[in-house]
């Protein structure tokens, strides 16, 4: 991906275009502007980390080892931009919650909210905290990524794991 390479800002069209082997006026039959484009990569990425959590939450085992897991994914996942990359998560955070439809604005939610339900069906999350937990595990993985965003030496992997283990102690009290 060109935005990986020079970032968002510093990414000309013609660059985009050049990069995939596609005619200039091609891109703007899909994309009417470089904004739409990367709006569909932030969609697709959302799409990406909801397969991911889905699969986590259909596995076997307790939910702190899901967690742990999950905590995981998104240490990975984020390492995988780089520091020279922040950028760009940057931009694609702050799309995920600018001018989007009623539907995908609360997208992350439902995510983690689907998580977390297969620990009540599991019987290890109560059903009545499932909004707080919800909103609990939502505000934890945003302050790890804008933690991780915002200062070049954000322990990302450790902090996460210490998020994990700290969750896995609050669900076993409820």
């Amino acid at each position: 991906m060109r935005f990986r390479e020079t970032g968002f800002d510093a990414t000309t069209v013609v660059e985009i275009c050049e990069s995939a082997d596609i005619a200039y006026g091609t891109l703007f039959n899909h994309f009417p502007t470089k904004l739409d484009l990367l709006r569909a990569i932030v969609d697709e990425s959302q799409d990406t980390l909801a397969q991911n959590v889905e699969e986590l939450a259909k596995e076997v085992g307790s939910m702190s080892d899901k967690l742990h897991s999950l905590f995981e994914l998104v240490a990975r996942y984020s390492e995988t931009f780089g520091p020279g990359q922040r950028d760009l998560v940057a931009q694609m955070i702050a799309l995920g919650y600018q001018e989007s439809p009623a539907d995908k604005d609360r997208r992350l939610h439902s995510i983690f909210r689907g998580f977390l339900e297969s620990g009540v069906a599991g019987g290890e999350v109560c059903e009545e905290d499932l909004d707080a937990l919800t909103e609990i595990l939502f505000g934890a993985y945003s302050s790890l990524t804008l933690g991780w965003v915002h200062f070049d030496d954000y322990p990302l992997a450790a902090r996460a794991q210490h998020v994990a283990a700290l969750l896995s102690r609050i669900l076993k009290r409820t």
